[in-house]
Order: structure tokens, then sequence, then C-alpha cells
């Protein structure tokens, strides 16, 4: 897992490397390779924001490929154990607290016409997923959409404190991101043998924003796996919940 320095991506309000300062990192990055376009792979690190020098090199070819691809798609998973322990795998989202108090800043960002709230409440999804990698999603609304993911490539990156006070070290290292360029097609008229196995079932919340190329997703997740349509509804109850935050390009 690459590393990236933290020490000057504390939030302003409590002095602390938390998910909404890792945002506005992220966001820096992505506006760098944007106003570099295709060529940024011929630029050193010396030109990568704050905190990112560390990565450039690697973060760099991925997001400008996917930017000039019309196919493709970049997301930025935040991930965060509960309790700030340290995991060596990726956390599965963040605590509750840390997804609420981004909902609450992001709202306030909206609020004072700063971002683009997308909808007034939270959306209600379903995805159905396939063993051939179709995801079929409908929505409380009725609506229906099936399309094909697959992963092209995945980087994870966590923090190390620069600092030497080992309160910040501790810290830093709690917030991880996950870089994934992925292709996406739709389906539109699917037939039987385009599905597949059922593998398994999603059931999302989710309140989107937007500020100029990049969407803010923040959704309460319960998954699990299931086999047969009948088990569905059951397997959904059962289920954990899981409180994820992503960013994705939208140029």
């Amino acid at each position: 897992m690459l590393e990236f320095t933290l020490s000057r991506a504390t939030c302003r309000r409590c002095s602390s490397p938390c998910p909404l300062a890792r945002i506005s990192l992220v966001l820096s990055l992505l506006s760098h390779v944007a106003a570099l376009g295709a060529s940024v792979q011929a630029f050193g690190p010396e030109l990568a924001p704050p905190g990112l020098k560390s990565v450039w090199g690697e973060l760099t070819p991925m997001i400008a490929s996917a930017m000039e691809s019309g196919e493709t798609e970049l997301e930025v998973r935040f991930g965060m154990e509960p309790g700030g322990i340290p995991s060596a795998g990726f956390p599965n989202g963040v605590p509750p607290e840390a997804f609420e108090r981004v909902a609450n800043a992001l709202r306030a960002s909206a609020e004072q016409g700063h971002i683009e709230c997308l909808s007034d409440h939270w959306e209600l999804q379903r995805d159905l997923c396939y063993s051939t990698f179709l995801r079929e999603t409908m929505s409380a609304s009725g609506e229906r959409k099936i399309i094909r993911k697959q992963l092209i490539k995945r980087i994870d990156v966590v923090g190390h404190g620069a600092d030497p006070h080992p309160k910040l070290q501790v810290e830093s290292s709690q917030v991880k991101m996950r870089f994934s360029w992925k292709t996406e097609q739709d389906i539109p008229n699917p037939t039987p043998a385009d599905f597949g196995q059922l593998e398994g079932v999603r059931e999302k919340q989710r309140l989107s924003f937007r500020y100029k190329m990049w969407r803010f997703d923040l959704t309460i997740v319960r998954g699990a796996p299931c086999f047969d349509f009948r088990l569905v509804d059951s397997a959904l109850a059962e289920a954990p919940a899981s409180y994820e935050i992503e960013l994705e390009l939208c140029a």
C-alpha cells in the first residue's frame, strides 16, 4: 500500500486528519491533473499538491488515462477503521460519526452555495449483482438500470505522519484512500444469458453533491451474498450497515 503525507491535510475545524480533509486533498490532486491534461505524466512530483508528492508518480498516469476515456470512471473511496485502529486491509467504509460529520459539512456548503446538492432527500436503491459483472439497479421511483462494471486498476494509499508527535502518526494512519479505475457500460437490452448467476444484493441510501467536475456520494449500504432471488429480502434484513464516502470524476 502506498503512503502519503497527511500533516498538511488536517481539518481546520478539529485540527486532525479527518475524512473531510482527505476529500480536500484529493480534489487538489485531481484539479492538478485536470489542469495539466494528458501531458501530466511528463511532470515530476514537484508539481504535486502538498501531501501527495510521494504517490504522484503512481496516481497521475491512472487518473490521466481515466480522464481521456469516455467509457471509464474514476472513483476515490475513503476508509477508516472504527476506533482509529489501523488495519492491514482496506476498511469497509468509515465510522458513522465520521460519515455524519462529512454529510453535515457538505450540506452546510450546499446551503452557502459553494457546491450543488443533487437531491433534497436520501435516495433508496437496490442492486442485484451477477457473475457476469452485470449490476441491475432499481430505484424507489421505479427506474431500472443495468450496467457492466469491470476493474482496470486499483491503488490503495494510507497516510503516515511527517510530524514526529506519536499521536499525529497514529491519527495519520487512520484514514485510507482507494483509487479505482473501472469500465462502465450501459446494457439497455440484456438477454437472460447476459446476467449469469445472481451473486449478491445491496440496498443503498444515497445523498449526492456536485462540485465542478467531481461528485460526492455519501451512501449507507447493506449488502450480502445471495444466490436465490427468493432470499433477497432476508439476506438484506440480516446485513449490517456500512457508511461509504466516495468521490467520482464526472468530466
